[in-house]
């Protein structure tokens, strides 16, 4: 090879080396900070879901527990208007 050439790639050598790399990995830097960053804000929304799924279980308890009270309500006006009466 001609002297030239060895300039030339031996130049586009040290534009990769001295430009390009560090810019790349900065950005895969970068990149992974990102990443991280999601993993664990993923990790904070799925244990919040958790719990939010823990608590809407005990609607269906309340709801239960309305209807037994309806029921109680209902009882207890039948029993005062008995009681009115006698």
């Amino acid at each position: 090879m001609t002297l030239s050439a060895y300039v030339i790639w031996s130049s586009t050598l040290l534009i990769i080396l001295l430009l390009i790399v560090p810019v790349a990995w900065t950005l895969l830097n970068k990149t992974l900070q990102h990443a991280k960053s999601i993993e664990r804000y993923s990790s904070e929304m799925l244990e919040s879901g958790v719990c939010i799924a823990e608590n809407t279980n005990e609607i269906k308890r309340l709801s239960k527990t309305l209807e037994s009270a309806v029921k109680i309500v209902t009882l207890t006006e039948s029993l005062k208007k008995l009681t009115e009466k006698s």
